[in-house]
């Protein structure tokens, strides 16, 4: 399965992965303010490998959505690069690189 054909991640699944509002940290949903630290740091390390000096830094891109999910659901993901562009894959093994992430 390529992830970045798969259906976007739904607008109503983002709150799990939010800091929850008794916190007190503002959040906004659809962008990275408040998001928990290991989505963050997951859509991060998405955003600098695969496009890298584009873009809103301060938004989540839709199929970086996808990725966040995938990992944080423990599915292993495969990235191929091919000519110039990445093709992402999930499987449904915990992946190792983010293991100690869930």
């Amino acid at each position: 399965m390529n992830i970045i054909l798969e259906n976007p991640l739904d607008e109503n699944d983002y709150p799990v992965y939010y800091e929850p509002a008794n916190v007190g940290i503002d959040r906004e949903f659809g962008r990275t303010q408040g998001l928990r630290h290991h989505p963050a740091v997951i859509n991060k390390i998405a955003r600098v490998t695969f496009m890298p000096k584009s873009g809103n830094k301060d938004k989540v891109r839709g199929p970086y959505w996808n990725v966040i999910s995938h990992v944080m659901n423990g599915n292993r993901i495969k990235v191929i690069a091919h000519d110039n562009h990445f093709h992402l894959e999930d499987f449904p093994t915990r992946c190792s690189h983010f293991a100690h992430l869930s």
